[in-house]
């Protein structure tokens, strides 16, 4: 009578030879992914790190074989479409004379305009979008061969060496130029792993450095109030520091007859005036007028304005059209943060 509670095998389905296929590749799969994989041992992740390093290394050598294709192809379209010696040499006398202020003749469209039309009177049909590749392709080799002089007078004996050697050139600009110095270590045949490694290592010495240079300085400079009790002139002999530390060959010229200019900077062949305003009131545009001036006056390329202080609107449009830098209080506090 208790029949009907007795459990009942489970019928299974009969199925066709093609779903019969498919559920055992399932099932091999299935043991496939849960299989339990044993340790490597040392030896096995040497030999796949090895490997891993092989064939980062080849990908390396090949992007820099392609980067080099472009250069001479750049060249070739170069030469092309100047065609004669005469035409070339009016294009590299723009690029001698724009190069420290490039941005400034790149982003501006309508001078490129007027030069696209006086090439057509020399027969040279030119797009300024052409013009504007050619001459940032010539900015960035100048650039790029500045830099494989410096690291090759570094004398460097290793990666790290050369690291630190762009980080000194170059101060917080170096990273948007760590690919050139991919491309020369590449070029040297000197095998490297992970640069960003090297610059971890070399930033927690710079730190603790500077940490032992408060400890033991009698006067160590740690904050804008300190930068607000100084005179003019022992700002300007602080910004030299400054300067100095973030990679420039600086030196203070002010005094009386500074022609608005209070500092110079060198750095690849590039000459900047700076305007030191330490100041208790926000900067007007007098500042930008005279480093403008300053600019002409002493032959540089371009012009910075540094302040303890912040600059009026008046002060920033009229900096923004002569293309003056400006370094106000908050990017001074970054500097010291990063310096000091």
């Amino acid at each position: 009578m208790f029949d009907i509670f007795k459990k009942k095998p489970r019928e299974i389905p009969k199925l066709d030879p093609e779903q019969e296929k498919r559920r055992l590749e399932s099932i091999r799969k299935m043991n496939k992914n849960n299989r339990r994989t044993l340790p490597l041992t040392k030896e096995q992740i040497k030999e796949k790190k090895e490997k891993f390093q092989r064939e980062e290394w080849a990908r390396r050598v090949a992007s820099n074989k392609e980067q080099q294709d472009v250069e001479l192809n750049s060249e070739y379209w170069l030469k092309l479409k100047f065609s004669s010696n005469d035409n070339l040499a009016k294009f590299e006398k723009i690029v001698e004379k724009y190069f420290h202020s490039q941005e400034k003749i790149l982003d501006d469209l309508k001078n490129l305009e007027k030069t696209c039309k006086v090439f057509e009177k020399y027969q040279v049909e030119i797009t300024s979008k052409e013009l504007k590749n050619f001459l940032r392709y010539r900015f960035e080799l100048i650039e790029k061969k500045k830099i494989f002089a410096h690291l090759e007078n570094s004398n460097g004996t290793s990666v790290k060496d050369y690291v630190r050697s762009l980080m000194s050139l170059l101060g917080p600009y170096y990273r948007s130029k760590l690919y050139v110095l991919e491309d020369y270590l590449i070029q040297n045949e000197i095998q490297y792993e992970d640069l960003n490694e090297h610059i971890r290592n070399i930033n927690e010495e710079q730190d603790l450095e500077n940490f032992e240079k408060q400890l033991f300085d009698d006067n160590p400079l740690t904050s804008l109030a300190d930068i607000d009790i100084m005179s003019g002139s022992e700002f300007e002999e602080f910004l030299e520091e400054l300067f100095k530390k973030i990679g420039y060959n600086a030196k203070v010229i002010g005094g009386s007859g500074d022609q608005g200019g209070d500092l110079i900077l060198t750095r690849l062949g590039e000459k900047i005036v700076v305007q030191a305003k330490r100041s208790s009131t926000p900067i007007t545009n007098t500042a930008i007028q005279e480093v403008v001036g300053a600019i002409k006056y002493y032959s540089c390329d371009r012009g910075i304005v540094v302040t303890s202080n912040v600059f009026n609107q008046h002060a920033k449009d009229l900096a923004a059209v002569n293309g003056v830098e400006l370094m106000d209080r908050d990017y001074l506090k970054k500097l010291l943060d990063q310096y000091y």
